[in-house]
């Protein structure tokens, strides 16, 4: 009975459609229609005059995304026991990131990467289970946001 179990509870997990919560460049309700089947808490939101952020949890991570006044996500930023799907998170964005990390040199030992391309700035890093990121689209930034500032 419990094998019937776990082969079922896997049926249904691979059935649900992916997790992801913000996804960079994209407006903030086509990430809300990901969450709505998923067990999934905003714990968080945060509005100024220029942009919001909304902080989502889910098995140990937060996932922060930060919106302009008219939804549009200009970054996300990410700490947790694991790294999130970062293909979700950068949407049409990922292969940037993937063509950045190329040029990065290789540095044994060392997971911390910053780096900047020509449409998107990350910093990543961390230890095991304290994993830590931000990734902006600089073209995005509302005007008067200072990205240093954000986490």
């Amino acid at each position: 009975m419990k094998t019937l179990a776990v082969v079922c509870t896997g049926i249904i997990v691979s059935l649900l459609p992916g997790f992801s919560m913000a996804t960079l460049g994209e407006q903030v309700s086509s990430s809300a229609k990901n969450l709505s089947s998923l067990k999934v808490a905003v714990s968080a939101k945060l509005s100024t005059e220029k942009y919001s952020v909304r902080e989502y949890e889910d098995g140990g991570n937060t996932v922060r995304e930060y919106a302009d006044s008219s939804g549009l996500v200009f970054a996300v930023g990410w700490n947790g026991v694991s790294q999130p799907d970062l293909q979700a998170l950068f949407g049409s964005y990922y292969q940037e990131y993937l063509d950045g990390l190329k040029t990065v040199p290789k540095q044994y030992g060392v997971k911390n990467i910053s780096l900047k391309t020509t449409k998107m700035s990350i910093r990543r890093g961390g230890r095991m289970r304290d994993l830590r990121g931000f990734a902006c689209v600089p073209s995005l930034v509302p005007e008067g946001v200072n990205v240093e500032e954000l986490k």
